[in-house]
C-alpha cells in the first residue's frame, strides 16, 4: 500500500512537474538559483523513487525508463548509472537476448567514471568495478579496451545511438575474415599451418593419415599454392639437420633431417 501510494504521488508529480515548478510559483524570498536547484533535486528524487518502486515490483522496463529520465535530468548520478546497468543485465538474463550487452557495459563503466559528491559509495563502487570487469571479460574475451571505455563515458551519461562493443564472436569473425583473405594470398602457408596445427594437437593419430604422403599436393581446386614450400634457415643444430622457418616462426617450425652430413655452414636467413 505504501509503495502504491508513493507511485501514485510520483506519477502525479511527473505529470504536473512543469506546472508545480513554474517560475510563477516560486515562493517569495527564494532566489532563482535556489529554485532551480530545488527543481532539479526534486525531479531527480522522483525518478529515483519511481525506479526503486518499479524494481520492487519486478518491473524492469519501468525501472529502466525512470533511471534514464533521472540521468537526463542529472547526468552525474553514478548510482543511477549503476542501477541502470544492473537492470539491463537482468532484462537480458530473462529475455536471453544479449544484443544490449554494450549498453549495459557502458552504464556500469559510467558509474565508475563519475567523481565528486554524486560518485558511488566505496562499497558500491567495489561491487560495480568487480561486476564490470567480469561482464566485460565474459563479453569481450579480455579486459583489453576497458580503461578506454570508462574514459569514453565521460562525454555522456547514456551511450550514443548505435554504440557497440566488439564481442568475442565479433572478434573471432574478424579474425576469420582476415585469415581467409590472407589464405587466399598465401595458399601454401595456409596449408602448412593447417597441417602443422593438426599434428601438434592430434600427434601420432593424425600422422598415420599423412605418413608417406607428399606435401604440398599437386595443384587442384582445394590447393592452389606452389609445388614446393619455401623457408629461411634459422640454425644448424646438428651436422645432419637444418632448422628452418616456414611460416613466420622466428624460432623455427620445421626440422630438415639428412642422411649425410651437411657440407659447410649455411648462413642464418638463407632461403
Amino acid at each position: 500500500a505504501l509503495l502504491s501510494a508513493g507511485q501514485k504521488s510520483g506519477q502525479d508529480l511527473e505529470a504536473h512537474f512543469k506546472e508545480y515548478f513554474d517560475d510563477a510559483n516560486k515562493p517569495a524570498g527564494v532566489n532563482q538559483d535556489a529554485w532551480t536547484k530545488a527543481r532539479t533535486q526534486t525531479e531527480s528524487q522522483v525518478h529515483l523513487i519511481m525506479a526503486y518502486i518499479a524494481g520492487v515490483q519486478k518491473n524492469d522496463q519501468g525501472a529502466e525508463d525512470e533511471l534514464k529520465k533521472l540521468l537526463q535530468v542529472d547526468p552525474n548520478q553514478a548510482i543511477a548509472s549503476y542501477q541502470l546497468g544492473v537492470t539491463v543485465l537482468h532484462e537480458m538474463s530473462v529475455s536471453k537476448d544479449l544484443s544490449r550487452y554494450s549498453e549495459a557495459l557502458y552504464d556500469l563503466a559510467r558509474s565508475l567514471e563519475v567523481t565528486g559528491p554524486t560518485a558511488l559509495q566505496p562499497n558500491v563502487k567495489t561491487q560495480a568495478d568487480a561486476s564490470l570487469k567480469k561482464q566485460y571479460t565474459d563479453y569481450h574475451g579480455s579486459t583489453e579496451g576497458l580503461d578506454q571505455l570508462i574514459q569514453q563515458t565521460a562525454s555522456a551519461a547514456l551511450p550514443p545511438a548505435g554504440f557497440h562493443l566488439k564481442s568475442i564472436n565479433d572478434i573471432e569473425a574478424e579474425k576469420a575474415k582476415d585469415h581467409a583473405a590472407w589464405a587466399a594470398q598465401h595458399p601454401d602457408l595456409d596449408f602448412w599451418e593447417n597441417i602443422k596445427n593438426a599434428l601438434m594437437m592430434q600427434g601420432d593419430a593424425y600422422f598415420t593419415n599423412l605418413k608417406d604422403v607428399g606435401f604440398p599436393p599437386a595443384q587442384s581446386d582445394s590447393y592452389k599454392g606452389p609445388a614446393m614450400f619455401t623457408a629461411k634457415v634459422v640454425s644448424q643444430p646438428d651436422p645432419k639437420e637444418i632448422l628452418v622457418n616456414v611460416d613466420n616462426a622466428p624460432a623455427g617450425d620445421c626440422l630438415l633431417k639428412f642422411d649425410d652430413n651437411i657440407k659447410g655452414t649455411i648462413p642464418e636467413g638463407t632461403e
